[in-house]
């Protein structure tokens, strides 16, 4: 039962929001991806400060940081369609370029939550699922698709793992 309820709280969500990613950019993201990587010029102080500005300036309020391990995580944010995001940020200091690699987590939003726990006669434990590319339409998609939208805003040298 736990798994029919969460396969019809996974489909309860629409096509990925235009507004993160253009169908040419959309077309080259592998299946499967999980990680998104950039590069930021900058030494290392400079882009975690950088980084972490940009997190907070986009909604996401900080978790954990580590200036010395050039870490930082952020709690969950809603970003669209009832669902939440949350990401981790590992940045990794090289000759002329910082890279930085994102990686994130889905969770159902509060009423998707309420909804399948009515369906199912009890309250339910959602758990984090992580973000992906192409496997799945719905939250796993716009949950990477923000993370790319977020990667763009800080660099047009963005990949994909």
């Amino acid at each position: 039962m736990k798994n029919v309820v969460l396969c019809l709280l996974i489909s309860l969500v629409g096509c990925v929001s235009q507004q993160y990613l253009t169908e040419d950019q959309a077309s080259r993201i592998g299946k499967g991806s999980e990680v998104v990587e950039f590069n930021m010029r900058g030494d290392s102080a400079e882009v975690y400060t950088a980084i972490y500005k940009a997190l907070v300036n986009a909604g996401f309020r900080i978790a954990h940081d580590n200036r010395e391990m050039l870490t930082i995580s952020t709690e969950g944010k809603d970003i669209e369609q009832d669902t939440k995001l949350r990401m981790l940020v590992v940045m990794q200091p090289g000759p002329y370029v910082v890279r930085v690699v994102l990686r994130g987590e889905w969770l159902p939003g509060s009423q998707t939550q309420a909804m399948a726990s009515g369906i199912a006669g009890r309250t339910l434990n959602v758990e984090w699922f992580p973000a992906r590319w192409g496997r799945q339409t719905g939250r796993p998609e716009l949950s990477f698709a923000y993370m790319v939208k977020f990667a763009r805003e800080l660099s047009q040298d963005v990949w994909f793992k």
